[in-house]
């Protein structure tokens, strides 16, 4: 008795344009959503970083980390940010 063979995987152009139209679309929900927490992280960060400074790259690197920090805890800091919460929130309607 003979197991059945599982059919053969497939790429046709309209799943490579699938592809590539979700990931530019990802592309850019990542850019508008990081956004904010880059200002929040270039805010918190002092320009008067004398040994950062001098080496631009580690300051990039540096942001970037706190980026991707910022992003990966976000339940945390708002949990911990919570006493602080004023309430307020956008009119999310009024902005789409």
């Amino acid at each position: 008795m003979s197991t059945p063979k599982a059919p053969k995987p497939t790429w046709t152009p309209a799943d490579e344009l699938s592809l590539q139209t979700l990931t530019e679309r990802k592309t850019r929900f990542m850019e508008v959503s990081r956004a904010p927490i880059e200002m929040i992280v270039l805010g918190l960060t002092p320009p008067n970083l004398t040994e950062l400074n001098r080496f631009p790259v580690k300051e990039h690197a540096l942001r970037k980390y706190m980026v991707e920090m910022m992003i990966n805890n976000a339940d945390e800091i708002r949990d911990a940010l919570a006493p602080f919460d004023s309430g307020v929130r956008p009119d999310v309607a009024a902005e789409g």
